[in-house]
């Protein structure tokens, strides 16, 4: 009798096998069922002309309870996506459908013709491609029928922007940056290079230009996107040129950096008598120092992960721009107090690069430029001799300087009073073998000591 029972075993679990419903097949009935009550609501509040591409006005009749609606099930369609797509699927039956039934850009064209609750249904449809882009193949992204609507509704001027919309276009937008850093292969979807198709355009860049002085997480999103985009030119020639020949990057963030550096506060109340810098806990509850030194390290950042033909043009907008045109007068003010806090503001500049590039950047400036024919450094060093709060912060710079260890600074600040060699004994001066005032290397000084 056993064996009539495995048999009779056998057959009961194969007829259940047999009669299990297809898990896909459920999901794709599912994902049609939703689609059809969403492209329901859109086919009652959108015009049939909209389709054709009229633009003819129109009063449509959406009411909260159909965004609400459409966003509940567009929800669990997109779920139902990411789910097919972390199978590994290229072509799933559900994006074969959403593709075929043209689902995204039917979403496009009923917020484009929507004239009531515009910014809440672009809201939803930003969530809902924020979840299908962070959590998908990047394969999903080479289908420009996705793509399109997207990018149109990215590059979409719709007024009033809330806080909270261009959180989730920044987020967006950064998650776009970071596929294309890890497949190369997706440039070719969201940079236009080609002769063909005109003019050079990186969508995803151009877009984030604007928030690069943003403040918050929004501001810190979109730098930290843009450096991903430095980081995709210093591969990419193409990329390279494009920012520099045909963005207003550089000179957006140089002038960015000028204007915050406008609006720091020029006094600052100091309790402590031997106070000479400014150290980190002097500023982070200061809001507007906070937000320049944000700009001010990504600047630094750009300049040592992008191209150098971009590094280059940064760095020469930073001088011209903001050292020469802005710093520099702002160290030669009249009042004590502001030459103070302003001198205290360069020591923190100097101790917070980390390009060698921008270092050198203001090198040049301190060591070359002239503000009423003296050379900046040399004013610096003069204000040792002022009132005591100007000594300690002039002193404390000085320090910074010295701890660069260049040979150009150390000429300036050491080596150029020694020349005379007036520390030299008298006895001894008839010993050395060579001075030569005006050649500034490093042999001729070392030529200065005396023969043992």
């Amino acid at each position: 009798m056993s064996w009539l029972k495995k048999k009779l075993t056998g057959r009961d679990n194969q007829n259940r096998v047999q009669t299990q419903p297809d898990v896909t097949q459920v999901c794709l009935e599912a994902f049609k069922s939703h689609w059809l009550q969403v492209n329901g609501v859109i086919e009652a509040t959108t015009p049939h002309n909209a389709y054709d591409g009229s633009n003819n006005s129109f009063i449509d009749n959406i009411t909260i309870d159909d965004v609400d609606i459409v966003r509940n099930l567009l929800e669990q369609m997109i779920y139902l996506l990411v789910e097919e797509q972390s199978s590994g699927q290229l072509m799933g039956p559900l994006l074969e459908y959403a593709i075929t039934k043209n689902v995204f850009e039917k979403l496009y064209t009923w917020w484009n013709y929507s004239s009531s609750f515009k910014q809440d249904i672009m809201l939803n449809l930003m969530k809902i491609y924020e979840v299908l882009i962070s959590q998908a193949q990047h394969s999903l992204l080479h289908h420009k029928q996705l793509v399109g609507p997207m990018l149109k509704l990215l590059s979409s001027n719709h007024q009033p922007r809330t806080e909270e919309l261009d959180h989730h276009i920044v987020l967006l937008l950064n998650l776009l940056c970071v596929w294309v850093n890890r497949d190369p292969s997706l440039l070719l979807v969201f940079f236009n290079a080609s002769e063909s198709q005109g003019p050079a355009n990186f969508f995803l860049f151009s877009n984030l230009i604007e928030y690069v002085h943003r403040e918050g997480s929004v501001g810190q999103q979109a730098r930290d996107a843009l450096l991903l985009c430095m980081a995709l030119s210093s591969e990419n020639e193409s990329v390279a040129e494009y920012i520099v020949n045909n963005s207003n990057f550089c000179p957006v963030l140089a002038t960015g950096l000028s204007g915050l550096y406008s609006t720091l506060p020029r006094h600052m109340e100091v309790r402590a008598d031997d106070w000479h810098c400014l150290q980190r806990s002097d500023w982070t509850d200061v809001t507007e120092l906070t937000n320049f030194m944000n700009s001010f390290e990504f600047c630094n950042s750009v300049i040592e992960v992008a191209h150098p033909q971009v590094s280059e043009q940064l760095l020469d907008f930073v001088y011209n721009g903001f050292l020469v045109s802005v710093f520099g007068p702002s160290l030669h003010k009249t009042s004590a107090g502001e030459v103070v806090v302003t001198t205290a503001y360069l020591n923190l500049f100097l101790r917070s690069v980390t390009a060698p590039a921008l270092m050198r950047c203001f090198l040049k400036f301190l060591l070359t430029h002239r503000h009423d024919s003296s050379l900046i450094i040399n004013t610096l060093i003069q204000r040792i001799a002022s009132n005591n709060r100007l000594a300690l912060v002039s002193l404390s710079l000085i320090r910074t300087l010295v701890d660069l260890n260049c040979e150009d600074l150390m000429l300036q600040l050491v080596f150029s009073h020694l020349l005379p060699c007036q520390h030299i004994l008298g006895s001894q001066r008839r010993a050395i073998r060579d001075v030569d005032l005006y050649n500034a290397s490093a042999s001729r000084f070392l030529a200065l000591t005396p023969d043992a």
